[in-house]
């Protein structure tokens, strides 16, 4: 993900970091990149003077960097509800699929394999919705993964019903 913020004494500062690990960070400030010196931790020179400038958080939870003492707010903490939202699909799944009462309405997996299907989609969820500032487009994005969830834990629950009534 890339991040830009303009700040009124050091111009424009990038930070680009990977999704899939927090430890491929890079930072440039007006376009200069700034040398790595630690996981989170970068050197700037900025003419004759050395600026040390560290990272604090990532993209989900939120990225701090200080320079010279002073914090800027690089991305903000994911919102409260995008969280409980994306949670809901987990819960739907996990609850669903562990009732036999519930899979005689409607079918889905449960148990490890619905727990994985809808772990990554409550993911793809959170980091979707973190990306937009609509909150109707966030609530569409949601919904879309909720669905999809559910379908495929549902398609995977047919195949192994379809499976089973022909042992």
């Amino acid at each position: 993900m890339k991040t830009t913020v303009n700040h009124n004494v050091y111009g424009e500062i990038v930070l680009t970091e990977s999704i899939w690990s927090t430890k491929k960070k890079q930072v440039s400030i007006n376009g200069v990149p700034l040398q790595k010196t630690g996981r989170d931790s970068f050197v700037w020179q900025n003419g004759e003077e050395t600026i040390n400038v560290s990272l604090l958080g990532s993209y989900m939870t939120g990225c701090k960097m200080t320079i010279n003492g002073e914090e800027i707010q690089m991305t903000a903490p994911v919102k409260w509800y995008e969280g409980v939202l994306s949670l809901l699909i987990l819960v739907f799944v996990l609850v669903w699929g562990s009732f036999p009462s519930l899979c005689m309405i409607f079918p889905i997996v449960g148990g490890g394999i619905g727990g994985v299907i809808a772990g990554v989609f409550t993911f793809l969820s959170l980091f979707f919705m973190k990306a937009t500032n609509k909150l109707w487009l966030k609530l569409l994005i949601w919904f879309g993964c909720f669905a999809a969830a559910v379908l495929i834990c549902w398609a995977v629950a047919m195949l192994i019903i379809g499976a089973a009534a022909k042992l």
